[in-house]
């Protein structure tokens, strides 16, 4: 995962650096959407069945994880609270709350 996250990573630093967030949160949005779209065409070069069938059925929390630390960047993008704690915004702490808490819990569900 980190291989795979490591060029998302830099591009996200360097947007950052040079002061275009813009172009970071569009980099990591692009990067998920890519990966969404891939598992169709995935599913047809897929030659044992249909690929959902192949997987674990504990795939489908993180599956639901994914989806709602999305939908969480989407209404941050578009509700813009002027308050802040120490310098991150309602979503983005909503984000690390959830994407931890959901982290224990697929792992409590695996193990």
């Amino acid at each position: 995962a980190l291989a795979t996250s490591l060029p998302e990573i830099v591009v996200s630093m360097t947007a950052l650096s040079i002061g275009s967030a813009n172009m970071a949160i569009a980099n990591i949005i692009g990067s998920n959407i890519f990966d969404i779209a891939i598992i169709p065409v995935i599913d047809i070069i897929y030659r044992k069945g249909y690929l959902f069938l192949s997987v674990s059925a504990s795939h489908i929390y993180s599956c639901l994880l994914a989806i709602i630390l999305t939908l969480i960047v989407f209404a941050s993008m578009l509700y813009k609270p002027r308050t802040s704690f120490m310098r991150l915004g309602v979503g983005s702490i909503a984000l690390i709350i959830i994407f931890v808490a959901g982290n224990i819990l697929l792992y409590n569900l695996v193990h």
